[in-house]
């Protein structure tokens, strides 16, 4: 028998895996682009290079002796209430995109069966979880019966290899500060 903090310990390693998975196959496929892209461009150097193609002469732009005040853009800080509501909307837009999954309408229904209540992975992912997995301890067996079948697998490992979804959490779940 193991208590609920360290099954939801367990669910937080076993997400905290998935995420650095998530980022390390996104640092893997963003190596890849670059890499054809820099094997495009040489190729189309090369085009030139052979006479394949001929140069288009650019227009030179120059510059005025008008001076023209600077303008910066800076992003400002949002009110935590603000910076809460908009990681919750961004969770819930993200998860929109998966809403017909089979394998993750099989674990909401699971979840239903289980809990009694409708519980998605918006509730699992907000700032309620600890207290949501105190009150239905069972979520965690239904998430470990799940987490075996390679689809939801392959569905979870895309939702949180998502950056936003991340920082979205992470925003959810922060402790208020004193």
């Amino acid at each position: 028998m193991s208590s609920p903090i360290s099954r939801i310990c367990i669910v937080l390693i076993a997400l905290g895996f998935s995420f650095m998975i998530g980022v390390r196959l996104y640092r893997m496929y963003s190596a890849q682009v670059e890499e054809q892209s820099q094997q495009h461009s040489a190729g189309v150097s090369a085009q030139f290079r052979s006479g394949g193609a001929p140069e288009k002469q650019l227009p030179v732009f120059q510059r005025t002796t008008v001076s023209s005040p600077e303008i910066y853009l800076q992003e400002t800080q949002l009110p935590d209430e603000l910076k809460q509501e908009q990681a919750r909307q961004t969770i819930q837009s993200i998860l929109a995109d998966y809403q017909e999954d089979e394998a993750l309408k099989s674990f909401y229904a699971d979840l239903q069966k289980s809990t009694g209540e409708a519980i998605s992975l918006v509730d699992l992912s907000g700032e309620g979880m600890a207290a949501l997995l105190i009150k239905h301890p069972e979520i965690q067996e239904v998430i470990a019966r799940h987490t075996q079948d390679p689809a939801f697998a392959k569905t979870l490992q895309e939702i949180f290899s998502n950056p936003q979804f991340g920082y979205s959490v992470a925003v959810l779940q922060q402790r208020p500060r004193k």
